[in-house]
């Protein structure tokens, strides 16, 4: 088997609720499906929250397992799926995203703070949430991210345990 892409749903303010993940599941699971063809299917679609008593729209709409009480929302599908060409593309669009794309601020020290915080909202819930993993996500060396960060005026513990915080004050409530 190939490499494995997780596509996480995740609202980083405030409670999500099941129609509200739901409907952005579908929503990501449409678009995919519109650039990739018809006949794409993910691995499998995930749930945090627990089953509706009847499946029979969700098996409709997705079309693959679907896996709730999950540790995130989201779609799971191979790499090779999404490094697939668009068959309906255009090279002088794509051109022109890519060059929109290349004007984005990198990442840097005013925006480290924010970058390292969302790493770790996705990453926690699967156990990988290391300054390490975190700095090799965000492709940055390790000492690098840490003296961004220090520059910041911010620490990677003190990120982690806010998270962590806010994370437990989620999963309680």
């Amino acid at each position: 088997a190939g490499k494995v892409v997780m596509i996480r749903q995740e609202v980083v303010l405030g409670a999500p609720s099941r129609q509200a993940t739901e409907l952005a599941l579908g929503v990501v699971f449409r678009l995919c499906r519109a650039l990739l063809g018809a006949h794409w299917h993910p691995l499998s679609v995930n749930f945090t929250h627990a089953a509706p008593p009847d499946l029979q729209v969700h098996r409709r709409l997705f079309g693959c397992p679907l896996e709730f009480g999950s540790e995130f929302s989201g779609i799971v599908c191979l790499a090779a799926d999404l490094d697939a060409p668009n068959p309906t593309g255009d090279p002088a669009m794509a051109r022109h995203a890519q060059r929109l794309v290349d004007t984005l601020p990198r990442v840097n020290e005013a925006s480290i703070g924010r970058e390292v915080r969302n790493a770790v909202y996705l990453m926690l819930p699967m156990g990988r949430a290391s300054c390490e993993a975190v700095a090799q996500g965000l492709g940055l060396s390790l000492r690098t991210m840490q003296r961004q960060l220090d520059e910041a005026g911010e620490s990677f513990t003190d990120i982690l345990s806010e998270v962590r915080r806010d994370l437990a004050q989620r999963y309680v409530s």
